[in-house]
């Protein structure tokens, strides 16, 4: 038959499925249409190879029409003209991997596909990936992203730590350790030769922070931070830090389901933990005072403004340090509420084990190893004894801010836990 719309059309479903084949010779195989029961009609050709009849689906019709069947058959009788069998799709070609672009064009391979090769293989398991991701955009894409990878320089690193420490002496420290960490990855997965990082000093001194908050200016944070133009959650959030000790990114992201009010638990999954385990977190008057405060109708204890998340990293940090003067107890970061509760619980004689056990610190010596005790009922009896005192620095038991206590100083407290 000679292929045309009009005698296709004419072609009407029988019982049975039946071909109807192309005028022509048939030494290269044959053009053919397949008809089906349903009314359903395919090209196909019909084919010799290796000894073997063989067919093979071109498309349907009307979607493949008689000229692109005829091109599809003239395609695959070259394939087979060639000795290839047509009906066998070739292989794709294997994507690239870092390694091969690497070894295959060492000058091509670069700063960012070095970091992309990073933020894939490597970065994208830690708690700390987002960040890598943040510091790899702002600081080391703007400076070496199109260069070579094994062409930057110690020197040229150098110069990049050192014009960062100029104004974020601590921020250019981690930077210098993130370009170690990329290019000890590239040399341990064979992308590169040679780390110039190695040897490299951190481009600032580091002094182990050590300010604690006094009695007197707990009392005064905690009375003037119901004036300060902060909104609520973060007010919140920041009460939490002081109640509980916690991390402010175990805080910032409390979700209502990790809470158990009637056990007067909350329940840190491992999967937001440093050392990978579950911490449990006794609430004790004080923070079910703040989770009382807080709306439960969403996810997250601390909202922020795109529905489902928490608020921001930075917002704890930028609300204090943006009232620092209206606070007016000197320079301190939300993580110095953290060690301040440190330092009051041991003033109440909560022995170590305990505090470190409420802050979450992993006790890696061997007897931390053996030891699966999990301390809840002295963690538990810390943060009641913490609540307590607080109560009594801040004056109140409400989230009132209203300032009832007389002036107070660190060594004035009673309620303690005394352990021999």
């Amino acid at each position: 038959m000679k292929f045309t719309d009009a005698e296709i059309r004419n072609l009407k479903p029988q019982a049975e499925r039946y071909y109807v084949r192309a005028d022509g010779p048939r030494g290269s195989g044959t053009l053919a249409l397949r008809v089906s029961p349903n009314g359903h009609k395919a090209w196909e050709y019909e084919f010799r190879h290796g000894g073997k009849k063989r067919r093979m689906t071109l498309g349907s019709y009307p979607e493949m029409t008689v000229a692109g069947a005829h091109a599809a058959h003239g395609a695959a009788m070259l394939k087979l003209e060639r000795g290839k069998d047509p009906a066998v799709k070739p292989t794709p070609k294997a994507a690239p991997t870092p390694q091969s672009e690497a070894r295959a064009s060492p000058a091509t391979f670069t700063v960012k596909k070095l970091c992309t090769a990073y933020m894939n293989l490597h970065a994208a398991k830690k708690k700390s990936g987002a960040e890598d991701l943040r510091m790899i955009s702002v600081e080391i894409l703007p400076a070496f992203g199109n260069r070579s990878a094994s062409a930057i320089t110690r020197v040229e690193i150098i110069a990049l730590l050192a014009k960062k420490a100029l104004t974020a002496p601590i921020s250019a420290n981690r930077l210098k350790s993130l370009i170690h960490m990329i290019y000890e990855f590239g040399v341990y997965e064979g992308l590169l030769k040679v780390n110039p990082c190695l040897g490299l000093k951190m481009p600032a001194k580091e002094h182990p922070r050590d300010r604690v908050l006094s009695a007197s200016e707990i009392q005064q944070f905690w009375g003037r931070l119901e004036t300060a133009p902060i909104a609520p959650a973060t007010r919140h959030a920041l009460k939490l830090l002081l109640i509980t000790g916690q991390r402010t990114d175990m805080v910032r992201t409390m979700q209502w389901s990790e809470v158990n009010i009637a056990d007067r638990l909350w329940t840190v999954p491992a999967s937001k933990m440093k050392n990978d385990t579950v911490h449990r977190v006794h609430l004790s008057p004080m923070a079910l005072d703040v989770l009382a405060a807080m709306s439960n109708t969403g996810v997250h204890v601390f909202p922020g403004d795109k529905a489902g998340k928490p608020f921001t990293e930075t917002v704890t940090s930028t609300a204090v340090r943006r009232n620092l003067a209206h606070f007016g107890v000197g320079q301190w970061t939300p993580h110095d509420l953290r060690r301040t509760v440190a330092s009051q619980m041991a003033e109440l004689r909560v022995l170590p084990v305990a505090i470190e056990c409420v802050l979450a610190h992993l006790d890696r010596t061997v007897a931390g190893t053996y030891n699966r005790y999990n301390y809840d009922r002295e963690k538990r009896e810390a943060l009641d004894a913490w609540s307590a005192r607080l109560t009594e620095i801040v004056g109140t038991t409400s989230l009132s801010g209203v300032n009832t206590a007389r002036t107070v100083n660190s060594n004035d407290h009673s309620a303690h836990i005394a352990k021999s």
